[in-house]
């Protein structure tokens, strides 16, 4: 069963990440901060952008591998994260899939990695896109330090 787990394994390393941020380090264990990346009451505290999150259970009825989390962005567009790998409190991997047209969402696979230290908790976030097309990668490019300050007020938030 364990080998049948581990083979399984989606986890996007730096060496293959499009995108690479962290949220920064926090005083708090992993197992704390892991809750609020999928709690959908504790994600909306600290994610500006989103204004409503329904997490959909896999079919074990549970959060974790075939379950997924609709995120609705307001003007931004919604989104579909369905969860493709799961290591409670170590990292999770999600598809991202846009819904809808909002020009700053990307179609890719997601790694936020919860990485302890000697004060807490560093929570690292990879991301490589789906589609590998010029114009995606130029767009990318173009979006790119806007997400990447969207990630740093966001980890200023859950600091707060």
């Amino acid at each position: 069963m364990a080998r049948r787990r581990d083979a399984r394994r989606v986890h996007i390393g730096s060496e293959e990440a499009d995108l690479e941020i962290s949220f920064g380090e926090h005083p708090y264990p992993p197992a704390v901060l892991w809750q609020y990346f999928v709690d959908p009451e504790k994600r909306l505290r600290w994610q500006p952008l989103q204004t409503a999150i329904e997490n959909r259970p896999n079919e074990r009825g549970r959060l974790g591998a075939g379950a997924s989390s609709h995120c609705a962005h307001g003007v931004g567009g919604d989104a579909l994260r369905e969860y493709l790998d799961w290591r409670p409190y170590r990292y999770f991997t999600n598809r991202f899939l846009p819904l809808g047209r909002g020009p700053h969402f990307f179609p890719c696979i997601e790694t936020f990695e919860f990485v302890p230290t000697e004060t807490g908790t560093r929570v690292d976030y990879r991301l490589r896109l789906e589609d590998c097309g010029a114009l995606t990668r130029l767009r990318f490019r173009v979006l790119r330090p806007g997400g990447r300050r969207g990630v740093s007020r966001s980890g200023k938030a859950l600091r707060r």
